[in-house]
């Protein structure tokens, strides 16, 4: 993916919670993303994000496990200082 490109029908892996995810939340779906998954290391943040913004395009997962196996088109990763100990290392 380049910036300028298309974002319509995309697949997305939304990691965090905070101001920067809602901001990349609300622009995502309103370029069109088919589909985004958000897990933050608190769930209840991550469906209350979902619920006021995403609404059924969104995904809300409460482990990684739970993707694995998954592709995904574009990986987001807004974490605030807490979410990056529950990545995997090769992610960093």
């Amino acid at each position: 993916m380049f910036i300028g490109e298309v974002l319509s029908g995309i697949r997305v892996l939304l990691l965090g919670g905070g101001g920067a995810a809602r901001a990349s939340l609300l622009g995502l779906i309103e370029e069109g993303a088919d589909e985004i998954v958000i897990f933050n290391r608190t769930p209840e943040r991550a469906r209350s994000m979902s619920r006021r913004i995403g609404g059924e395009r969104t995904r809300v997962i409460q482990t990684l496990e739970e993707i694995e196996g998954e592709d995904f088109d574009l990986v987001l990763m807004l974490p605030v200082s807490g979410l990056r100990r529950m990545m995997p290392h090769r992610w960093i």
